[in-house]
């Protein structure tokens, strides 16, 4: 009971109560050599100091969990702890210990047919690929991520897949590929009513469109871009501040390009298309205001 109890702890956020229900029964457990729930415990123990940035504990416990799984082959187990590894080592920028473990998930996923933990690990594989420049190992992993997320049904993985994709074949010129791959992205993050995924998506869009020369569909990328960063408060910190301050700068560079006049209508049918698209998702609270600063 206090191991649920701390683990349910650790997904609430409320890491004090987390440690206190955890380390009780870790102590109680170990005293009755029950090795299998004193590794959940310290499993457990990892997730809380790394939701908390305490690296060095994690690490600690997410070891001891690790060696506890690995003495009782407990492969599913220690899919979970190779990724947390991993994914302390990333947050590092410590690239070859990441990317070590999660070629182990990777490994160890194919032994046991696991697509879950195949698709979570070459995700994290292409996005290290990426970090090395390394282009066609990106590609290879985050297309193999997405046949992984097809054959779960994982519909955001598949989603995450696509704008992977389309961040790569950005970042490689290759635009029209791209446009492709995030116009899927969207489609799915819409059906899902995965509003972070859309705002993500349609800042990869609102460029490639720009840089395609297509500016009406730029008008309202940006725009709802600009809307979205408003429905997130993202203005509140500093780097959320400098996007919005980008959005406003690419719309009214638009303007100048296009006419005011056209620019107005563009803008006008971004709007009402924004509107729909927050109706049919159930979204409230957007504020679809038009900036001063692109007002005629």
């Amino acid at each position: 009971m206090a191991v649920k109890k701390g683990t349910l702890s650790v997904l609430q956020y409320q890491y004090n109560d987390a440690r206190r229900y955890l380390e009780g029964a870790r102590t109680v457990l170990a005293m009755a050599n029950d090795d299998s729930w004193v590794a959940e415990c310290d499993f457990q123990l990892g997730k809380c100091y790394q939701f908390e940035n305490d690296y060095k504990n994690a690490f600690a416990y997410y070891g001891w969990a690790r060696e506890s799984y690995e003495r009782k082959s407990d492969d599913l187990s220690l899919l979970k702890v190779y990724n947390n590894i991993a994914t302390l080592h990333f947050y590092q920028d410590d690239l070859d210990r990441a990317y070590y473990f999660y070629k182990l998930e990777e490994q160890l996923s194919r032994k046991l047919s696991d697509d879950k933990g195949l698709g979570r690990s070459v995700v994290n594989l292409s996005l290290i690929s990426r970090k090395r420049n390394d282009f066609a190992k990106a590609v290879e992993f985050a297309t193999e991520a997405l046949e992984a997320f097809r054959r779960q049904g994982n519909k955001l993985g598949l989603a995450s897949g696509f704008q992977s994709l389309a961040n790569l074949y950005k970042d490689a010129g290759d635009l029209p590929k791209a446009l492709y791959n995030a116009k899927q992205a969207l489609i799915i993050f819409q059906d899902l009513k995965e509003v972070r995924g859309m705002s993500s998506t349609l800042g990869t869009l609102a460029y490639l469109s720009k840089e395609l020369g297509d500016s009406g569909s730029a008008v309202s990328y940006f725009y709802s871009n600009l809307a979205f960063s408003r429905y997130f408060s993202f203005g509140n910190t500093e780097a959320g501040r400098h996007d919005m301050e980008v959005f406003v700068a690419e719309l009214s560079q638009l303007r100048e390009n296009l006419g005011s006049v056209t620019f107005a209508n563009l803008l006008a049918n971004a709007q009402d298309k924004l509107k729909r698209l927050c109706e049919e998702a159930g979204f409230s609270g957007v504020d679809y205001s038009i900036p001063k600063e692109l007002h005629p």
